[in-house]
C-alpha cells in the first residue's frame, strides 16, 4: 500500500510521530511547546486532516510546518474549484462520455480530483481488504488520457480487486479481464463481475495468484496491445478462455455505447444479451510452443536410482539398508545444512516479488556443483540472461540445466524428469509451470500434484517447488502456502521466505523430519547473504534498540513508556520486559526500585557514569535499519448502512436488483461446485 506523496511531506516535517492502531497519526505539534504528542493527523475525502487536542489552530500549525492550507489536499486543489471548460476532465464529462450511471461511479468510489492544476477523475485502486493501493488520474478522454500517483506499481494492481470476496461469497467463479477501469465500470453496470487490468504489460503472477480458483476469459482486443494480453494470460492462468469482439468493436465501452446509440432504452437487455453470447463463444487459448534452454549451463553425469517395492514388512523395513542418497544427508543452503534434504520434497513459498528465485539461486542452485540439476522455469531468456550475467563463469554449475517451459504439458516435464537422470528438480513456479487447475479444489490439487511427487519418492532425487503464500496467513505454519492445505501437506519439508525490512529476508522452515528454524538473510553488496538465526538476530537487535532508547531519556522510564518510545515495529510487553531484565541482569542498565518486589512498577535507566564511559549520544548509538510503518488503513470506502455494515451495491452481490436492471448472469450447478 502506498502512503500518498502529501501526507509523506507533512509527516516528515513532525516529531516524535507514531501510527496509531486505526491507521490514523500522532505527533508532537509544532505550533506549541509539545512535550506529549498531541497533533493527531488523518487522512479523509483525499484531504490531510491536522486537529491538536491543546487548541492549536489549523493556520498556525501550517504556519510552524511552513505550508499552506492547500498543501494538505492530495490534489493540487480542492475540488470544489472551478476552471476553464475545456482544460482537464471532469466526473461529469466522463460520465456522459462512457455512458456510465452516477450511482455506479459513487460505489466504485470514482470522484472529481485535480491533477496538476486541472480537474481529473480519480480511480481508486483497493485490494480485497479495501485498502487504498494507488491512485490513477484521468486527465482527458483521448490522446495521453492517464498518470499514475507517484510509486504505484500497475503490476500489483487491479481495478475491482476489492470486490473479489463478494463474489467469491456468491459463488461467482467467472471473472472477465479487460483493459483498462472503463471497461471494468461498463460490465459492473450490468452485473457482470470483472477486473481491469491497466495495460496489456501490467498483467503479472500478482493477478495468477488473485483469481486462483477463478475461471478467467480475456476480452481480447483486435490491436498488438491486446495480443500480448491474451499471451500473457494463457501463461498465467489455467484453461483461460478469449472474448473476440464483434466486427468495428475494441472494448466493452465501444460495444455499449454502439448499443445505447442504436438501440436506446432496450440498449442494457442488448448490451448483457451480446455479453452472454460472447462469453459462450470464448475460445480458449492455444499455448504457445515451449523453448529449451539446455545451452545455459551444461555437463552431463550418469545417476543410478533403485527402484521400489511397494510392500514390506515391519521388521524389512527397520533393518532397510540406507540409501546412498539418505534422507539423513542435505544440500547447503546459504552454507546450512538440514533445510534442503537429499531425496525430500521442498515447497518454498513467498509473497510476489519478496525473492524466492533469488534466494533459491543464490543460495542452493549456484552451491550445488556435484548436483545433476533439472531447473524448470516459467521466465524467458532474457530474465535468465539478465541473471547470469553478474556471475563468473566457474561460478555456475556445469550440470545445471534450465528449461524454459511456461504452457509446456505436465506429461512433458515428467518424462523429461524420469530420463533425465537428474538428482535434484528444481519447478519455479508451480503455477506458472505446473499450472494448477484449482488450487482451491484439494481433490484437483491431489490430482495435479500427484504425478510429481509419486515420481519423487520413487526415484529419490531433491524436489524444490516454488510457490507463493496467501494474503492473510492463519495461525499454523502451514496456513501461509497459497491455496488448500492439501497442497502443503504433500511435501515434506516447507519453507517460507518474508521480507523482514527492507535489505532482510527471513527464511523459516519445518517439515516432517525437522523441528524447524529461521535464518536472517540480507542483502550485502549486491549479494544474499546469511547472517545468522532470525531469533538470535531480533533479539539482539531489540536489545540495541532498548539501549538507543535509554540513552536518548532525559529521565528513568518504565517498561510501558520504553515500549513506545521503540515504535515500529513494535514488540509485544513481555518482549520488552524480558528484553530490560536480561539487560539488567547483565550490568548494562539499572533499575529502581533495585530490589524484586511482587507487582511493582520498575523504572529503568542508564547510568550517569556509564554513559560517560561510553560517551554514548543519541547520534552515537547504533539503531539498526527499521522497517517502515505500515501505511494508513483506509476507512469507510463503503458508504456504511444504519448497522455498520458495509452497504454493497447489487452489481457486487446480485441481490437487490433495481427493476428494469439486467441480473448477474446465470451460473450453471458445475460452475458453484
Amino acid at each position: 500500500m502506498i502512503i500518498p506523496q502529501k501526507l509523506q511531506n507533512v509527516l516528515a516535517r513532525l516529531g516524535n510521530v507514531r501510527q496509531q492502531r486505526d491507521g490514523s497519526w500522532l505527533a508532537h505539534c509544532p505550533a506549541h511547546d509539545d512535550h506529549e504528542p498531541s497533533l493527531h493527523i488523518t487522512l479523509q475525502n483525499e484531504r490531510v486532516l491536522l486537529h491538536c487536542f491543546a487548541g492549536c489552530s489549523l493556520q498556525a500549525i501550517c504556519n510552524a510546518l511552513n505550508i499552506e492550507p492547500k498543501h494538505l489536499f492530495l490534489c493540487e486543489e480542492p475540488a470544489s474549484h472551478q476552471h476553464p471548460e475545456g482544460e482537464g476532465l471532469t466526473l461529469q464529462a466522463f460520465a456522459k462520455a462512457k455512458h456510465l450511471e452516477a450511482e455506479l461511479l459513487r460505489q466504485a468510489q470514482v470522484t472529481q480530483g485535480m491533477y496538476q492544476g486541472k480537474p481529473a477523475v480519480l480511480l481508486k485502486y483497493r485490494d480485497a481488504e479495501g485498502d487504498l493501493q494507488a491512485i490513477r488520474y484521468r486527465v482527458t478522454l483521448a490522446g495521453d488520457r492517464f498518470r499514475w500517483q507517484k510509486g504505484a506499481e500497475p503490476r500489483q494492481l487491479a481495478y475491482g480487486e476489492w470486490w473479489l470476496p463478494q463474489w467469491r461469497e456468491k459463488g461467482r467463479r467467472e471473472i472477465v479481464l479487460v483493459e483498462g477501469e472503463s471497461d471494468a465500470l461498463t460490465l459492473w453496470q450490468m452485473g457482470v463481475p470483472a477486473l481491469g487490468i491497466a495495460g496489456a504489460n501490467s498483467l503479472s503472477e500478482y493477478h495468477a495468484e488473485l483469481l486462483a480458483g477463478f475461471k478467467v476469459v480475456v476480452w481480447q482486443e483486435p490491436d498488438s496491445g491486446g495480443a500480448t494480453f491474451a499471451q500473457k494470460a494463457s501463461q498465467l492462468f489455467q484453461n483461460v478462455r478469449l472474448i473476440e469482439p464483434p466486427q468495428g468493436v475494441k472494448d466493452a465501452n465501444e460495444l455499449w455505447l454502439k448499443c445505447v446509440a442504436q438501440h436506446g432504452e432496450n440498449a442494457k437487455a442488448i448490451f448483457k444479451q451480446q455479453i452472454r453470447e460472447l462469453l459462450a463463444q470464448a475460445k480458449p487459448v492455444e499455448a504457445s510452443e515451449p523453448q529449451t534452454l539446455h545451452e545455459t549451463l551444461q555437463y552431463i553425469r550418469g545417476c543410478k536410482l533403485q527402484g521400489v517395492n511397494h510392500l514390506y514388512t515391519l521388521h524389512e523395513l527397520k533393518n532397510a539398508p540406507a540409501h546412498e542418497s539418505s534422507t539423513e544427508a542435505s544440500l547447503p543452503f546459504f552454507g546450512v545444512s538440514g533445510i534442503i534434504r537429499k531425496g525430500r520434497s521442498h515447497l518454498l513459498a513467498g509473497k510476489p516479488r519478496v525473492g524466492k528465485t533469488e534466494a533459491l539461486f543464490r543460495g542452493g542452485v549456484l552451491e550445488w556443483h556435484n548436483e545433476r540439476i533439472l531447473y524448470l522455469s516459467e521466465e524467458g531468456i532474457e530474465d535468465w540472461r539478465v541473471r547470469l550475467a553478474s556471475f563468473a563463469d566457474d561460478e555456475l554449475p556445469e550440470q545445471c540445466h534450465v528449461r524454459l517451459c511456461a504452457g509446456e504439458s505436465r506429461e512433458n516435464l515428467l518424462a523429461e524428469i524420469r530420463e533425465g537422470g537428474y538428482s535434484v528438480v528444481v519447478l519455479d513456479t508451480l503455477r506458472g509451470v505446473w499450472r494448477l487447475s484449482d488450487e482451491l479444489h484439494p481433490s484437483r490439487v491431489i490430482q495435479d500434484v500427484s504425478p510429481l511427487i509419486d515420481l519423487q519418492r520413487k526415484l529419490r532425487f531433491t524436489l524444490v517447488v516454488l510457490h507463493h503464500e496467501r494474503k492473510a496467513e492463519g495461525e499454523a505454519f502451514s496456513d501461509r502456502f497459497a491455496g488448500t492445505n492439501a497442497l502443503s501437506g504433500m511435501f515434506d519439508m516447507l519453507l517460507s521466505l518474508n521480507q523482514k525490512s527492507e535489505g532482510n529476508l527471513v527464511l523459516s522452515y519445518e517439515g516432517r523430519t525437522s523441528q524447524g528454524g529461521s535464518l536472517m538473510l540480507q542483502w550485502q553488496d549486491g549479494n544474499l547473504r546469511y547472517v545468522g538465526e532470525a531469533e538470535t538476530m531480533e533479539w539482539r537487535v531489540l536489545l540495541q534498540r532498548i539501549e538507543a532508547v535509554l540513552y536518548r531519556a532525559s529521565k528513568p522510564l518504565n517498561t510501558q513508556e520504553v515500549r513506545r518510545e521503540l515504535g515500529e515495529p513494535l514488540p509485544g510487553y513481555r518482549t520488552v520486559l524480558n528484553a530490560l531484565n536480561y539487560l539488567y541482569q547483565n550490568q548494562q542498565i539499572e533499575r529502581e526500585p533495585k530490589e524484586t518486589k511482587a507487582g511493582a512498577t520498575y523504572r529503568w535507566y542508564i547510568t550517569p557514569t556509564r554513559r560517560e564511559s561510553h560517551k554514548a549520544t543519541p547520534e552515537s548509538v547504533a539503531i539498526p535499519h527499521l522497517a517502515p510503518c505500515e501505511p494508513i488503513y483506509m476507512q469507510g470506502f463503503l458508504q456504511g448502512s444504519s448497522d455498520g455494515e458495509p452497504e454493497l451495491p447489487w452489481w457486487a452481490t446480485g441481490e437487490g436488483v433495481p427493476e428494469g436492471e439486467p441480473a448477474f448472469l446465470e451460473v450453471s450447478e458445475d460452475e458453484r461446485a
